[in-house]
């Protein structure tokens, strides 16, 4: 693993954790100095960050980690709704034997998470969360739409969503990951499409109750 690749890991774990809060500028000399790497590294794991759009750039060219208010979240929830219904029905048609036990896998790690509770482990569950559905996007065989899903629901917009939840939501979750991955299995795309808009619509009620 290069610099900047261990830069980037160390930074999008700040993040995830919650270390770095929202609004936190990203200066380029302080986060050498943290982490005992050059410019370039930074440079490049900033670079990457922004793309996973958990650092935005404000105007005068300084970085910041994101953050979301209330409408931006709508606009990302109506928009994950109808691009991750769809995905997940692409998956259901396509979908491989190998696709599936990979889906399988990561859920029975949530399972083990869900079952242990802590803090330590709703930061590894939203991890896997991510994982689950960057692994059904690629099962749709749709380069395009991944990249975009991978910009709207990203790290820290799942961080963001799994933050308002309660101990018995992350139940309610992983019964709903086990409901998509039955539909995919069964290759029932109306299943399919419909569980995971049921999915991200609690994550979208889960939100507006924290928020309340």
């Amino acid at each position: 693993m290069n610099a900047s690749d261990q830069a980037y890991l160390a930074l999008r774990e700040q993040i995830l954790e919650g270390r770095l809060k929202p609004g936190t500028a990203l200066k380029e000399r302080d986060l050498c100095d943290e982490l005992s790497v050059s410019r370039t590294p930074i440079r490049e794991a900033l670079r990457r960050l922004s793309a996973d759009g958990l650092a935005e750039v404000r105007p005068g060219r300084s970085i910041i980690v994101s953050s979301f208010d209330a409408g931006e979240l709508t606009e990302i929830f109506e928009l994950g709704i109808v691009l991750e219904s769809f995905v997940a029905r692409l998956a259901a048609e396509k979908a491989t034997d190998a696709d599936i036990g990979r889906l399988e896998a990561i859920v029975a790690e949530m399972a083990s998470l869900v079952e242990a509770g802590g803090a330590q482990e709703e930061v590894a569950y939203v991890k896997l969360d991510q994982a689950f559905h960057d692994t059904i996007a690629a099962m749709a065989r749709n380069p395009r739409i991944a990249q975009i899903l991978k910009q709207t629901m990203s790290f820290r917009v799942l961080a963001n969503i799994f933050g308002a939840y309660e101990p018995g939501d992350f139940a309610t979750s992983l019964a709903q990951h086990r409901t998509i991955v039955g539909a995919i299995a069964s290759r029932d795309a109306d299943w399919a499409q419909s569980a995971m808009g049921s999915h991200i619509r609690t994550g979208q009620a889960a939100h507006r109750r924290h928020a309340g």
